[in-house]
């Protein structure tokens, strides 16, 4: 046994989880692997982190603070945050994914997880600030966007012409940041969408809608987790429950400024897009998890979508000049070495 084994197993005697039957679960795209132990009647998750890789620290930190506010997230039964080991509370299979549209409707769902959004945006008194995120402005943004540079561009583009086509891409994004990343900021749970959220019917309100994966939360635009949830890489959203669920976010909230929402959320709905071609590239090239690419052409209508705005017109001149449509669907399957 070695020696990362032999910490989990014992942690899960100290944990009073020994003899319990475990069941490796799929992975994700994370570097987090998750089992679920099953002893007599009792049922929970051990989550795994590579202590040099997820922010065990802030997943316990947000987990807390999120209990305290009486959302639906895991509680933490047991906890070796040095080696990386939680053991959490088990939601069970029904992520929206699983679920949505075949024993669950789409609008039950998606309703359940806007009740999330307006009573976290509503909090007033701002007591997310104890948490110390970090913010989600122009530097984390553009780092988000770097993966794009590094991941995705070089299958298109090499040497002298990639500089350049960087150079630009991060002047186009500087200038749309500033000028038009202007609202309010709230606490952003950062990958608010189907994968995440789980269906809890036997509870009652936002509570049904169970939120995992807050690790990275951050204190940014209220835009963002709403655009997370409507605009899914892995899945299409009805257009007019996608209307619907964007609509009453936004009666919900009558001081409300509608044309810089608007922009706002198709600003960082093309920076997001970006991103995740980004993500999905690094995952083929650099971790063999070639299933992510099936969802980019998905992510590329999406940004084609958000491009539409006509403040965004840089970024889609831009996408057109080095990313022309026909090479848009040509993926990479293998490392750039």
């Amino acid at each position: 046994m070695n020696i990362r084994n032999t910490a989990i197993s014992d942690f899960l005697i100290s944990s009073g989880w020994a003899n319990s039957q475990r069941e490796k679960l799929e992975a994700d795209a994370s570097s987090r692997k998750y089992e679920r132990l099953r002893s007599g009647s009792n049922q929970a998750l051990l989550m795994i982190c590579p202590p040099e890789g997820e922010n065990i620290y802030e997943f316990i930190k947000v987990t807390n603070y999120l209990l305290e506010k009486k959302y639906s997230v895991p509680i933490i039964f047991s906890k070796d945050p040095k080696k990386g080991l939680l053991i959490i509370e088990d939601f069970g299979d029904t992520t929206f994914m699983r679920v949505a549209g075949k024993t669950v409707e789409d609008s039950l769902l998606y309703s359940s997880a806007l009740e999330v959004l307006i009573k976290m945006h509503s909090n007033q008194s701002r007591d997310w600030s104890q948490l110390n995120l970090p913010d989600y402005n122009t530097n984390l943004l553009l780092e988000e966007l770097s993966i794009f540079c590094e991941w995705y561009l070089p299958n298109f583009l090499k040497n002298k012409a990639l500089k350049g086509a960087i150079a630009d891409f991060q002047k186009i994004w500087i200038r749309l940041i500033s000028e038009y990343l202007v609202l309010e900021p709230t606490l952003v749970l950062r990958d608010f969408h189907a994968d995440n959220l789980f269906w809890l019917p036997k509870r009652q309100g936002e509570q049904r809608c169970g939120l995992i994966d807050y690790q990275d939360a951050v204190i940014g635009s209220p835009t963002y987790d709403l655009m997370s949830l409507l605009e899914d890489a892995r899945r299409e959203i009805p257009t007019d429950l996608y209307n619907k669920i964007k609509g009453d976010y936004i009666l919900a909230f009558p001081d409300l400024d509608i044309t810089k929402f608007n922009k706002e959320f198709a600003l960082l709905s093309a920076q997001r897009h970006c991103k995740v071609l980004g993500i999905f590239s690094r995952l083929c090239q650099r971790d063999n998890k070639n299933k992510y690419l099936e969802h980019m052409p998905r992510v590329w209508h999406l940004l084609e979508k958000s491009c539409q705005s006509a403040f965004l017109a840089p970024l889609e001149t831009w996408l057109n000049e080095f990313i022309p449509f026909e090479k848009r669907y040509k993926f990479p399957t293998k490392s750039l070495g």
